[in-house]
């Protein structure tokens, strides 16, 4: 359910305590962190509120409560949050442990998804370089080769294994912690660095697919007018299309 679709800012009231038996998650609707625990629950089916806050306005409530500031945060009926997009999914993961995104019982493999996982750091600095350029209608052919080479080790473990997703035979934890700057490639005129990392490629095709991404999804138009308004300092940016 959504508490707060559009943005609660600077200014608006605090919303009422979490339901009884529910989780809540501040969020912001394009911000590819928050999506990441989005896309668990989405994959696990679980019931929360959203309250999506403004970033660049933020209600002296939610500083309050979360002094880093930053979104996602996982609140229970309790009032424990917790923060950090990985924090929260793995907090998910063992909240709700149907169906698992580990491998059960197989810490090896586990251990290499982590390693998948904490190595996507170096892409997503990338990213938002081609991003940055994307907004300024500049060149991104050198950005995007490097960018391009951070992802060869995504493209040898695909080979390696020679399953679809880089859990195996279905989205895993480190599927779906990757995907949220993957899915926006579109949006900053990226998708063609897949061109030569066919096993990606396809990768990226099974995931549009997938009924967590496509519950989270973002059209790439909306996307792209998001990121020409946020770059402005345009404050009704957060709203768009809605």
């Amino acid at each position: 359910s959504v508490l707060s679709y559009t943005s609660t800012s600077a200014g608006d009231p605090a919303p009422a305590a979490v339901a009884p038996g529910k989780l809540r998650l501040y969020s912001m609707r394009f911000c590819p962190f928050a999506q990441r625990p989005r896309l668990v629950l989405a994959a696990k089916g679980i019931e929360y509120e959203t309250v999506n806050i403004h970033l660049k306005a933020k209600p002296a409530w939610f500083l309050e409560r979360c002094p880093g500031g930053l979104v996602p945060v996982l609140e229970n009926d309790s009032g424990e949050l917790v923060p950090e997009s990985l924090v929260v999914s793995d907090l998910l993961d063992q909240l709700y442990p149907e169906p698992p995104l580990y491998p059960r019982g197989q810490p090896y493999a586990q251990a290499k998804q982590r390693l998948l996982i904490e190595g996507f750091g170096k892409v997503v600095s990338l990213f938002y370089k081609i991003f940055s350029a994307s907004l300024k209608e500049e060149s991104a052919v050198e950005v995007e080769g490097e960018f391009q080479r951070s992802l060869a080790p995504y493209e040898k473990h695909l080979q390696a294994s020679g399953e679809t997703f880089l859990g195996g035979a279905r989205p895993s934890m480190a599927d779906y912690m990757v995907w949220p700057w993957m899915e926006r490639l579109p949006a900053v005129g990226a998708l063609r660095v897949l061109d030569a990392l066919p096993r990606l490629k396809a990768w990226w095709e099974a995931m549009m697919k997938d009924a967590a991404v496509l519950a989270t999804f973002t059209d790439m138009d909306t996307y792209k007018e998001f990121g020409k308004r946020y770059a402005a300092n345009d404050m009704e940016s957060y709203d768009i299309g809605l």
